[in-house]
């Protein structure tokens, strides 16, 4: 057994006692010691199917997110176990699937991760290849949004401005950043002419989708129930707000 699984388990073996005499503590205490015992399980479910699919000559980043959803709170995660009678990661009643612990930790992990990728981007490199960026990732936006919003068409019938075929549209063109950047950072290839392009393409991808976001939620609001008109003046309005907010 490798010293990364050892420590691992020696982790989990530690923190169970921990987890037994949380149970008859405080509300706060025990809110805690689950935290802590979700983040230990998560980082060696992420950390050992991410070696799995390294192995497999595969990105790591990969098998961290098939580890995320195995054990998630839609898969395993609400199964059941000793002292866990709901699950490790029950779904949560509101907005969030997860515990607001377990999501804040994520959301600041995203912030460190995007950091930390910003400080190995060559700026200068990044500038140079902007404009291809840019082509790359309005190319990206521009094949997507169109495949998914000709599928909603075909299948629900409804008209190409129909806010629900847009929206299957924008959702289409949903991209991660950050999932692109851990990768070229993985392969260190994020300072290479073709990994810059790729996260410049990236960003753009982002922030047009975003845009379109906007749009078609404001389109949602201005369409004339009577006869089912759109207000393109309002439109225009709307997009004109939204490039003015990323300029």
């Amino acid at each position: 057994m490798s010293s990364f699984f050892r420590s691992k388990m020696l982790l989990l073996i530690f923190l169970l006692p921990m987890g037994i005499l949380a149970s008859n503590g405080d509300d706060v205490t025990r809110t805690m010691m689950i935290f802590v015992f979700q983040i230990a399980v998560a980082i060696f479910a992420a950390k050992g199917v991410g070696a799995l699919f390294k192995k497999l000559s595969l990105p790591s980043v990969l098998g961290e997110l098939t580890a995320g959803i195995i054990i998630g709170p839609y898969l395993l995660g609400s199964i059941g176990i000793p002292l866990f009678p709901e699950g490790l990661f029950p779904v949560q009643n509101g907005i969030l699937p997860v515990t607001a612990e377990l999501y804040g930790l994520a959301t600041i992990a995203s912030i460190l991760l995007l950091f930390l990728v910003g400080l190995e981007t060559d700026i200068e490199m990044f500038k140079r290849y902007s404009l291809a960026g840019l082509i790359v990732g309005a190319g990206g936006v521009a094949a997507s949004f169109s495949v998914g919003a000709g599928m909603s068409v075909y299948f629900t019938g409804l008209s190409f401005f129909s806010p629900v075929v847009m929206f299957m549209g924008v959702t289409s063109t949903a991209t991660s950043v950050g999932i692109t950047a851990r990768i070229l950072s993985e392969r260190k290839s994020i300072d290479s002419p073709e990994g810059v392009t790729i996260l410049a393409g990236a960003v753009v991808d982002d922030i047009i989708g975003i845009t379109l976001l906007t749009v078609t939620l404001g389109i949602a609001n201005v369409v004339d129930p009577a006869n089912s008109s759109i207000n393109w003046l309002s439109v225009g309005e709307i997009i004109f707000k939204a490039a003015a907010v990323f300029d």
